[in-house]
């Protein structure tokens, strides 16, 4: 948190007058230590009236205050002489977690209509997957059995996205901590970029790998829009973390082997400081990653198979078509009914898991010219989603698509709006009305002109 607000204040200009907000603050003293002693910055932080009374230092700007209670925060902020029309960063970390969710509503609306000018809200939170995974539910579990039982959680990036916004905040990204770290910001920052400053921040890492409990860790950043022809000729805390959000972007990985700000090429990328490989499936691949990608494709699709009948028998007849490898996937793409098939596996010998299969992505093509190509199997493993291992998975497939003729098409669930938003990064769009299977299951049916 203190690299984002650092190199948000970096990227504005250094007169203007700013103010921090620290909601929930506890007995953490190191943004006052850190950013009170600046020109034009103030700091102001927030906890209940029992827990500032156990803070060694006295602050003016010290507010006693409990967030479920919008008037007693209100009174308080004006008392220590809060400003709410100065350009202000409110910060919170898991603080939207713990409070029950009409209170956190309020807080976030409150804030919202009450800072006046410019305003970002920056917030560490945990949420969960979309659906929930088992060890998801166990991370729950793991915080209310020491008493301290989350009461309100988000279920996927896009639910937290649009809680923002429906109270007010108009321009909102949430990404993962995994993506965070990985970012410009967490590989330039001595602290957020260590092992060690990792295991720090994110609890129960005994409980299972860090690399699964990063991706349900958030970070959201959350702005207000500039309201006036004078503010928009100002250059003040939307356009510095405009700056700070494009350092956060992970759609552009380290090259292995390459500088920091290098594009990636098809076969290897570096997610989480972790290399991976992308590479093609054939004769001599190991026999094991059919059987680990069949894995990672019905883990994918389980939600969904147990919820659609549809989607039940379509995976069924994934799997025949995975224990029969050499019937199905073939190394020549000219061959009718071939699937040309991909895997994303684990670069690193580091560690137990060194060519472990976390992706997969297959080709149809027929044998006639224009007849085009399908883009099936395409799965990412849940700790590997939105660091862009599905991305190189779809460059791989596009390359080789190259040279048809007509277009590239895919289906997709319209409940996938992640996976729906990553196809129209990539050049597909919607071409026709949604496919109904029903039971309540429907296809977007997407396509790309090659």
């Amino acid at each position: 948190m203190h690299a984002i607000v650092e190199s948000g204040l970096a990227c504005t200009e250094s007169d203007g007058h700013w103010q921090l907000l620290v909601l929930g603050c506890g007995l953490d003293t190191s943004y006052e230590e850190r950013f009170a002693g600046r020109a034009g910055v103030d700091v102001f932080q927030v906890d209940l009236p029992e827990v500032m009374a156990k803070r060694e230092v006295e602050s003016p700007s010290a507010i006693s205050a409990d967030l479920r209670k919008i008037d007693s925060l209100e009174k308080g902020m004006k008392k220590a002489g809060f400003c709410f029309s100065t350009p202000t960063v409110v910060l919170t970390e898991m603080v939207l977690n713990y409070l029950p969710t009409p209170a956190m509503h309020s807080l976030l609306s409150f804030l919202s209509s009450t800072l006046r000018d410019q305003a970002l809200f920056v917030s560490y939170d945990l949420v969960l997957p979309s659906p929930p995974s088992s060890f998801a539910r166990a991370i729950l579990d793991k915080f209310a059995e020491r008493g301290a039982p989350l009461l309100s959680v988000q279920e996927g990036r896009t639910a937290q996205r649009r809680l923002f916004r429906r109270h007010g905040w108009h321009k909102c990204r949430a990404i993962s901590m995994q993506r965070a770290f990985s970012s410009e910001i967490g590989r330039g920052d001595g602290e957020l970029s260590t092992g060690k400053a990792k295991r720090e921040v994110l609890p129960f890492d005994e409980f299972s790998s860090l690399a699964r409990l990063e991706q349900l860790y958030t970070l959201t950043l959350a702005g207000l829009e500039k309201k006036d022809e004078k503010q928009k000729q100002d250059k003040g805390v939307m356009d510095g973390y405009s700056v700070v959000l494009s350092r956060l972007d992970m759609r552009k990985h380290t090259v292995l082997g390459g500088d920091g700000g290098a594009e990636p090429t098809d076969s290897k990328i570096v997610v989480g400081g972790q290399p991976i490989q992308i590479q093609r499936m054939g004769k001599r691949s190991p026999q094991r990653w059919w059987k680990e990608a069949a894995a990672v494709y019905s883990a994918a699709m389980e939600p969904y198979a147990s919820k659609y009948p549809p989607v039940r028998k379509f995976v069924k007849n994934a799997m025949k078509q995975f224990s029969q490898p050499a019937k199905h996937f073939r190394d020549d793409s000219s061959e009718e009914g071939s699937l040309p098939f991909w895997v994303a596996t684990i670069d690193s010998r580091e560690g137990s898991r060194f060519g472990d299969v976390v992706g997969c992505i297959a080709l149809r093509s027929g044998s006639r010219a224009g007849d085009g190509v399908e883009v099936s199997h395409m799965s990412v493993s849940e700790e590997y989603r939105g660091l862009g291992v599905g991305s190189a998975l779809l460059r791989a497939c596009l390359t080789a698509s190259a040279a048809q003729k007509g277009t590239v098409t895919l289906s997709v669930l319209k409940d996938l709006a992640d996976a729906r938003r990553l196809y129209a990064q990539h050049g597909f769009r919607e071409d026709r009305d949604p496919q109904d299977l029903g039971k309540g299951c429907v296809l977007a049916c997407m396509v790309k002109d090659i």
